[in-house]
């Protein structure tokens, strides 16, 4: 690039400098939001776990199929885990199935 004073040069410099301010500016908001942003989302996650680890509030439903022992872990075919859990024709379809809506427990 050439320029034919020192005036322009100087010109042109001074704009190079201050787009690169701006940009870096603008770079460092984005940085520092993507921060606070890391920061939340560590926080809900910690929190989930900590939720999840505890357990509190969480009834777990189990039922017997024969010698076994199983978890229910969600309601099929429009009933709830505790209708799931008394209907003993209905369990032996789900084990039968290998379905994911009971876990074993003790066998």
């Amino acid at each position: 690039m050439k320029f034919e004073t020192l005036e322009a040069a100087q010109k042109a410099y001074d704009k190079l400098e201050s787009d690169f301010s701006k940009h870096k500016s603008e770079t460092k908001i984005q940085l520092e939001l993507k921060d606070s942003e890391l920061a939340e989302v560590k926080a809900v996650a910690e929190d989930a776990i900590k939720k999840f680890n505890s357990k509190s509030g969480v009834i777990d439903i189990t039922a017997k199929v024969g010698k076994n022992t199983y978890r229910v872990n969600f309601g099929v075919d429009g009933k709830t885990k505790e209708q799931v859990a008394d209907d003993s024709n209905l369990l032996a379809k789900l084990v039968k199935a290998g379905s994911g809506a009971l876990t074993l427990l003790e066998g």
